[in-house]
């Protein structure tokens, strides 16, 4: 079976939280149907540093769910400028903390103008592979794109990205050309236009 998943070319934690993309009151869990977690992770880039798992179970899919439910939860209250729910800061800490070990590598870091640590690859395993995505995440929150994250300004979308450039307001141009279609249609019909 072949699945397909929102992917923005976004920093992991990013891509990780917008699998659970919310339209109205449609909620669609891309990770939900029987693997689809397995296939998000064979898709990573190979510098995520998390190559392709085994088979992953009904509590391994809900660890990652609830990873990705709070890594969601944190960058949002990020975006809306609200203090974060302990609970979402605890279950990234404890993937964090819990997960396989996994080796810390010091890197000299152009983008940040200094030192950096670089985990090391999961090597398959789940644990290691949550451990690897909670890193990020704490990376992505403390580090200089925390400030740039944003929530597309389309209202019929919630996707997440890093704002790289000033101007740019939805987490992809198809987005943002609906909305001028539907302002061109309303200025040529005199009505609303349907999404």
């Amino acid at each position: 079976m072949t699945f397909e998943f929102p992917s923005l070319g976004e920093p992991l934690p990013i891509e990780l939280a917008n699998t659970r993309y919310v339209e109205g009151d449609e909620v669609v869990d891309f990770l939900a149907p029987t693997g689809a977690s397995e296939a998000w992770f064979a898709q990573l880039p190979t510098a995520a540093g998390i190559g392709p798992l085994g088979p992953i179970d009904d509590d391994g899919r809900a660890l990652l769910a609830e990873l990705r439910d709070a890594v969601r939860a944190l960058i949002d209250a990020v975006v809306d400028g609200v203090v974060p729910a302990a609970d979402d800061v605890a279950v990234v800490n404890t993937r964090a903390g819990t997960g396989a070990p996994i080796a810390g590598e010091l890197t000299w870091s152009a983008e940040v103008g200094g030192f950096a640590v670089e985990p090391g690859a999961a090597d398959g395993d789940l644990d290691a592979a949550l451990a690897r995505l909670a890193l990020d995440t704490i990376a992505l929150l403390t580090g200089p794109d925390a400030g740039r994250l944003r929530r597309c300004a389309a209202p019929d979308c919630r996707m997440l990205f890093v704002r790289h450039h000033h101007r740019r307001r939805w987490c992809h141009e198809s987005c943002g050309h609906r909305l001028r279609q539907a302002r061109y249609y309303r200025r040529r019909t005199g009505g609303a236009a349907s999404s």
